[in-house]
């Protein structure tokens, strides 16, 4: 369960991540990128999950069903912390990548007003 959840925050952010790329650095060559974001992606959450275990903090948690509340240290390192700067990261993506869109929309309709004035 806890690899997937902190899989699916690196998922969202490799989205971010591609959006951002592809309209911002206009960098169309995701391809190149995809192992390293599998590595990523899937890597950290098991790294993270299998220091959580090693560590013998999985347990009984009552609302906190993989963490337990011995160690609430755990939940912001290995599951909070990561969701938050994952929101960040990806808000940030967004922010730039639809800045970059709108400008280039505002360019393009610009030039075609410009364009049918002069035909007239």
């Amino acid at each position: 369960l806890q690899i997937s959840i902190l899989a699916t925050v690196f998922w969202i952010c490799a989205i971010a991540f591609s959006l951002y790329n592809v309209s911002v650095k206009k960098s169309w060559q995701l391809e190149t990128k995809e192992i390293w974001l599998h590595v990523i992606c899937w890597g950290i959450p098991l790294v993270v999950s299998s220091l959580v275990w090693v560590f013998a903090a999985y347990g009984d948690a009552e609302y906190w069903c993989w963490i337990s509340q011995d160690y609430p240290m755990w939940w912001w390192a290995a599951f909070y912390g990561i969701l938050i700067l994952g929101w960040i990261f990806s808000i940030f993506c967004y922010i730039k990548a639809h800045r970059s869109i709108s400008s280039q929309l505002n360019e393009a309709t610009d030039r075609e007003i410009r364009d049918s004035l002069r035909s007239r």
